[in-house]
This record gives C-alpha cells, sequence and structure tokens, in this order.
C-alpha cells in the first residue's frame, strides 16, 4: 500500500518541480525587467555614503539597523558606481531568496516530515506574488526574512532534539535578524513568549530559556 502511495505521488512531485522551474524563470525576468523603487536607491546610496567614509547615524540620517549597507559595499568596490552593481545586488537578493525557498523546505519537513508537503510550502511561497516582488529588491527586510527563517528551522530542530548548540544557533540566527532590520523585534517577542509557554508546560526547562536569552544579548551587545 505504501509502495503504490509512492508511485502515486512521483507525478505529483515532477509536477511541482516542473511548477516551480517556471516560477522561478519567472522571478530571474521580473529581477532584470521591473523598474528601480525609491527604497532600492536609498539602500544603495546609504552603502555608497558609507563607502566614501561617512559615518551612518552620524553623518547622515538612517532608520534602519546598519549590516545590510556593509554588506551593499563590496559589490560597489567590485562593479563601481554603474548601473551594473545595482543589478548585481539584486542578484544578490535572488542568491538570499532562494536560499530562503530551502530554508522554508527544511523547515517544512522538520515540522510535516514529508518531502512533498515541502515541495508544496515551497510552491506555495515562490507563487506568492506580494513576497517575491519584496524579496528581489535591494532592502535589508531581505536578509532579515532570511535569517528569521534560519532562527526558526534551528529553534524547531531544537525542539525535535533538544540539542542546546541548536537553541544557541537559533539566537545567534535570530541577532543576526535584528541587526539587519528591526522589523525582528516582533519575532523575538514571539518566540520568547513560545519559549516561556513551553517551559510553563514543563517541555523545556526554564535555564534553555535563560541561556536563549542570553546567547541573543550576547550575539546583539557588541553592536
Amino acid at each position: 500500500m505504501k509502495k503504490n502511495s509512492a508511485v502515486g505521488s512521483q507525478p505529483v512531485t515532477r509536477l511541482i518541480w516542473i511548477l516551480l522551474t517556471i516560477f522561478f524563470v519567472i522571478i530571474v525576468v521580473h529581477l532584470v525587467k521591473r523598474d528601480f523603487n525609491h527604497d532600492e536607491f536609498e539602500a544603495v546610496h546609504t552603502a555608497w555614503k558609507i563607502q566614501q567614509g561617512e559615518k551612518i547615524f552620524v553623518d547622515f540620517f538612517q532608520h534602519h539597523h546598519p549590516f545590510y549597507y556593509y554588506m551593499l559595499i563590496p559589490v560597489l568596490v567590485i562593479f563601481g558606481q554603474t548601473i551594473t552593481a545595482v543589478f548585481a545586488m539584486r542578484l544578490v537578493s535572488l542568491v538570499m531568496l532562494a536560499l530562503m525557498l530551502f530554508v522554508t523546505y527544511r523547515l517544512s519537513l522538520t515540522i510535516f516530515n514529508d518531502r512533498q508537503k515541502a515541495l508544496y510550502s515551497v510552491l506555495l511561497l515562490s507563487g506568492t506574488v506580494i513576497f517575491v516582488n519584496r524579496a528581489i529588491e535591494i532592502r535589508p527586510d531581505v536578509p532579515q526574512t532570511l535569517l528569521s527563517l534560519a532562527s526558526l528551522l534551528m529553534l524547531f530542530n531544537y525542539f525535535e532534539k533538544k540539542r542546546r548548540l541548536n537553541l544557541v544557533i537559533s539566537a545567534a540566527f535570530l541577532a543576526a535578524s535584528f541587526l539587519f532590520l528591526q522589523k525582528a523585534v516582533f519575532l523575538i517577542a514571539l518566540i520568547g513568549l513560545l519559549l516561556l509557554i513551553c517551559a510553563y508546560k514543563k517541555q523545556i526547562s526554564f535555564t534553555d530559556v535563560f541561556i536563549y536569552g542570553i546567547a541573543l544579548l550576547v550575539s546583539v551587545l557588541p553592536y
């Protein structure tokens, strides 16, 4: 019975991969053809000003955390002040989008323990227009979302295996997410609440909650 079920799912799995390939081609074309918006030029301009020696938050105003702009500087160094540099930055976002889809697959596989359901989650995410439109742009939301997903993946690995190393890595990813963009504070609050509820229900220890908090603070405070 299981064998027949597995055989029956093979055409569906192939169809999902075909659709994912089509979606990815459309995304790449959209990345090249789509107009740039003011948020993207703001990010590029901020990175350029830092490259010129200006200090963020001191010499000019910026309401986002700084990590993303430092990440863009090597692209400016390699390609210079050209439109090629701007497209290269979008390609960096495309790579992070691909990583987000991979992490989503791993996270779904951890939760559902079913490869086909994990592929469904990737298909659903890659076909969500509002997500894809933002994920291919030059904006700090892209690495922030990637690192938030990675943090959740390691957190669920901790719940499954009860390894504190996974807990610490989850906290470090979450801290890095916050250093890219302060929107991560909402996920920090939700994860903190989840850990406290789990500790209250004796599913995990309060010591582990404390370790998570310390790892998060130690990762953020130096900056």
